[in-house]
């Protein structure tokens, strides 16, 4: 069956983590899907009122279609959840190529600063965006806005993490801006619900730590012209606020304080 076929290629990208995963089989989905409806359907408009007549006979349909049908979309959910993992530890790994350097070019620099985005950003977004049009082309609705959302959810954590661990320099925040921006545009691709918006706008308000005054800093935490940075524990934003290189700095140290 095309269905096990997928789980155990899903299973075999999972564990191999040296190469870029092929998501080729997420095609098979839905055919399986569909499938998988049109038999429940033939189930609930021929045979099921075949045997209204004869109830045991029609409980034991009912039970044996219930009980395909449960094992069936436990399948697909573990293809699914499988190819999430795969999607986001392959994202991780790309995370970990980018260069100290990035963000904190040599002033001197001004090729890298004329490029819209780092290496690492640019694969990370072009990996994304390839898993993201497989998904969408093989599944819909409710399905689709699932994995969309974990996907989401997924990145934004590993990006969260991510720029806590490197220091930024004034230049370098530009850097950092550039690439949140390109995220954002890889996460509004995705279809979410209005809701993550909050989210996307911390992201952005990440990039603004790196690039703004300290004055600025502190009337950004106050929550003047930015309800999403306010919103954020404080505790959560000192972190990137350490990895500005002018961290030790009287105006720094006086937001520092603030906390």
């Amino acid at each position: 069956m095309a269905l096990d076929a997928a789980v155990e290629i899903a299973a075999a990208q999972e564990s191999n983590a040296k190469s870029e995963p092929d998501f080729s089989y997420v095609t098979d989905l839905r055919s399986s899907i569909s499938i998988l409806h049109l038999l429940v359907t033939t189930i609930q408009t021929l045979l099921l009122p075949l045997a209204a007549s004869n109830v045991t006979i029609r409980r034991d349909l009912e039970k044996s279609t219930n009980n395909f049908v449960d094992r069936m979309e436990a399948k697909i959910d573990a293809v699914l959840q499988k190819t999430i993992d795969t999607a986001l530890a392959w994202a991780s790994r790309l995370l970990t190529q980018q260069k100290k350097t990035d963000f904190r070019p040599r002033d001197d620099a001004q090729l890298q600063l004329d490029q819209l985005q780092t290496p690492t950003c640019l694969a990370i977004f072009n990996f994304l965006s390839r898993v993201y049009s497989r998904v969408s082309a093989s599944l819909s609705g409710r399905v689709l806005e699932n994995v969309a959302l974990e996907l989401a959810i997924g990145l934004r954590t590993l990006l969260l993490a991510h720029f806590r661990s490197y220091q930024v320099s004034l230049t370098g925040g530009l850097v950092v801006s550039k690439d949140i921006t390109k995220y954002i545009e890889l996460l509004r691709s995705f279809n979410l619900a209005g809701s993550f918006d909050l989210s996307l706008e911390v992201l952005t308000e990440i990039a603004n730590v790196f690039v703004i005054n300290p004055e600025a800093l502190r009337d950004r935490l106050r929550g003047v012209g930015s309800a999403a940075l306010a919103g954020i524990e404080r505790s959560d934003i000192r972190p990137y606020i350490l990895r500005r290189e002018d961290a030790g700095s009287v105006g720094v140290q006086s937001v520092l304080s603030a906390l």
